[in-house]
């Protein structure tokens, strides 16, 4: 998945920053937290009048809220043709590629800083190495492919 390797590299060089709050900001994504069904952890509605919201459920974790919010700023970038996306709780479900691709571009954005280089990987678990990065496990697994 160069392509969206691509197009977080652009994003980042063109803004100067990989925090997704900055780029909602620059792009005008506005962030809303609400209450809904438990079961949806966030979502991305792009309007008729091209106006797009980022929707945060109000129960989610501090800690899963960067990377739902890059995961949605992935389906607002990189899927333009859609209007509704949705992040579910259930993670027995199989995902789509548009769902995968938007875990892609989450990785890769909040990873963009990381110099891989500057951490002691050696004898540590994926937990641990994505408690000191600061991000959710899974992008660790995603990007840094260390395991």
């Amino acid at each position: 998945m160069q392509w969206i390797k691509d197009i977080v590299n652009g994003l980042v060089e063109q803004y100067q920053t990989n925090n997704i709050y900055e780029l909602c900001d620059f792009l005008n994504i506005e962030i809303t937290r609400k209450s809904h069904n438990k079961d949806i952890k966030s979502y991305f509605f792009r309007n008729l009048y091209g106006d797009e919201y980022i929707f945060l459920n109000s129960t989610i974790e501090p800690r899963e809220e960067k990377a739902l919010i890059a995961h949605e700023l992935g389906h607002a970038i990189l899927h333009t043709d859609v209007n509704v996306s949705y992040y579910c709780k259930n993670t027995l479900i199989n995902k789509g590629k548009l769902e995968k691709q938007a875990d892609y571009f989450a990785a890769i954005l909040l990873t963009a800083n990381i110099e891989v280089d500057n951490y002691s990987w050696e004898g540590q678990t994926i937990c641990q190495l994505a408690d000191e990065i600061e991000v959710e496990e899974f992008i660790v697994r995603e990007n840094l492919n260390l395991f």
